[in-house]
């Protein structure tokens, strides 16, 4: 609701702008000035559509590991020029501040990280069409990848009320105070998930003598924070890398725009306990 007016302004100099570069064809008599503004949406749109199509389709939904739900795809020097690089699709969804001219080096930086790209966009089509025709009969079929083994700080759920024994990751409720983890268990960076009833949140070692609670979905696209990193202070979500000050729950870099709420987390006893009372 709080963008509404901004984007009812957007379209309309989007709008203002087109009338005015269909006028200036008009008055010139010259297609020329829609050659270059606005035509290229009409004229040029199939192409977008045919390069799209290679980035996604057929592979797996729903998982945060971009390396099985996007391919890269390896193309000639024309069609890499008219898509800005963008054919290293892995490495753009990894790293989406990586400039498009940039992006050839940071797939010699970590492709051996990745599925391996495809060596055409031919060879793309007929891996997306035969996963078209098996979905035809198995509605759930995913083409399936294998990709190297990536390594991360805890990401494992834990349940507050519930003490399971054994396991690295437990929760014992003391009163009205909750032991969220015991200090040695954490490392420094580590970042941890708490659900608490139908509440989730992320438990942040931020230093040695500081923790942080913060709500565990990012406020832009509703994923879980504790699949992303922690860097210093901040927390970067795992699928646009919006970042967030932990101690404060204070936007650092978007397209998040709305913070996060933080919650008052002590170090007790060798313990980090909370009682989940909003601090912002």
């Amino acid at each position: 609701e709080h963008d509404r007016r901004r984007a009812v302004w957007e379209a309309r100099v989007i709008v203002g702008s087109m009338a005015v570069v269909v006028a200036w064809s008009v008055l010139a008599g010259s297609v020329v000035p829609l050659l270059f503004i606005g035509g290229p949406t009409i004229y040029g749109g199939w192409l977008m559509v045919f390069f799209g199509v290679t980035q996604h389709a057929g592979l797996r939904e729903d998982v945060l590991d971009h390396r099985l739900n996007t391919r890269t795809v390896h193309m000639n020097p024309v069609l890499r020029f008219l898509y800005l690089n963008m054919n290293h699709h892995v490495e753009h969804h990894l790293f989406p501040t990586v400039p498009y001219h940039a992006l050839p080096d940071l797939h010699r930086e970590i492709g051996d990280q990745l599925a391996p790209a495809l060596p055409s966009v031919g060879t793309a089509y007929r891996e997306i069409l035969s996963a078209f025709r098996r979905q035809s009969d198995d509605v759930e079929y995913e083409i399936p990848l294998t990709v190297p083994a990536a390594g991360g700080a805890g990401s494992g759920a834990v349940s507050v009320g519930r003490i399971d024994v054994g396991e690295r990751n437990w929760v014992a409720v003391d009163g009205v105070e909750v032991t969220l983890a015991t200090v040695d268990e954490l490392v420094v960076g580590e970042v941890r998930r708490i659900d608490h009833g139908d509440r989730t949140f992320v438990l942040c070692r931020v230093s040695d003598g500081e923790v942080a609670l913060v709500d565990g979905m990012c406020t832009h696209s509703r994923v879980h924070l504790a699949g992303g990193a922690l860097l210093g202070c901040e927390i970067e979500c795992p699928k646009h890398n919006a970042r967030f000050d932990v101690r404060t729950g204070e936007v650092r870099r978007g397209p998040a725009r709305e913070g996060l709420t933080t919650y008052a987390v002590t170090i007790r006893n060798g313990r980090v306990v909370t009682d989940f009372a909003p601090t912002t």
